[in-house]
């Protein structure tokens, strides 16, 4: 979508002497769309970031209590 209005905006810098009053507005209408997305992708980056770190921790967390057991069972043995 971020993509999408950044040719729309584009398209519009090109029409630029055909509707004078009208690209100005709209422009800024896109601008205000551009970061909209911009944040928005920003936001969904945060989310996927702590659930990656989150799944690594958990990984780690695992792999350090298969490391006791292992240690356990060698010394049991």
């Amino acid at each position: 979508m971020y993509l999408r209005v950044l040719d729309c905006k584009t398209k519009i810098n090109t029409l630029k002497g055909k509707f004078q009053g009208l690209s100005s507005e709209m422009i800024e209408f896109f601008d205000l769309a551009e970061l909209f997305y911009q944040i928005l992708a920003y936001y969904f980056l945060l989310i996927e970031h702590e659930e990656a770190k989150h799944r690594e921790d958990y990984g780690f967390i695992k792999k350090e209590f298969q490391q006791m057991i292992y240690d356990n069972l060698v010394a049991a043995e």
